[in-house]
């Protein structure tokens, strides 16, 4: 969780935002302060579209948050929930950023490449698979993985 004062915090909080959808999810909340005082926020009619707006105009890919207005000791404060994403590594800025503890991060480049090749084996992984039988198969390879796993695995057949 990230508390912020305002929505004049906005542009931090798209980095948050990004760090969230990086690592664990997380909620972004403002009109708090870090000592967890409710102040609230003053809400108009663009407030939200404002708000997903600055996040979707500046992650890549793009987070979809949720946004909430929730009433909380007489005031109202902004709700933006992020969920980790399957489609990480996510840029704030162009920037990619991770959640550690309380504070966001810059990701390596190694770490940042890490989440890509996971990203791609997924994608790989997903992909559908076309009809086949035991023919399609080559039985020489069959009979080689056989062998093998039975001398990994003495006593399986």
């Amino acid at each position: 969780m990230e508390l912020k004062r305002s929505p004049a915090e906005l542009e931090t909080g798209v980095r948050t935002v990004a760090a969230f959808a990086n690592t664990e999810g997380g909620h972004l909340i403002f009109g708090v302060r870090d000592s967890g005082e409710i102040i609230g926020v003053t809400v108009g009619q663009t407030t939200r579209e404002r708000v997903v707006n600055m996040i979707m105009d500046n992650t890549d890919p793009v987070i979809y948050p949720s946004v909430e207005y929730v009433e909380a000791q007489g005031n109202t404060i902004i709700v933006v929930t992020v969920e980790e994403s399957d489609n990480k590594p996510h840029l704030a800025f162009g920037r990619a950023y991770r959640r550690v503890g309380a504070v966001d991060a810059r990701m390596t480049r190694d770490e940042y490449e890490r989440l890509l090749l996971q990203r791609r084996q997924v994608e790989f992984d997903r992909q559908p698979v076309e009809e086949a039988t035991y023919a399609d198969l080559d039985e020489g390879k069959v009979q080689d993985f056989l062998r093998r796993r039975q001398g990994a695995y003495p006593g399986t057949t």
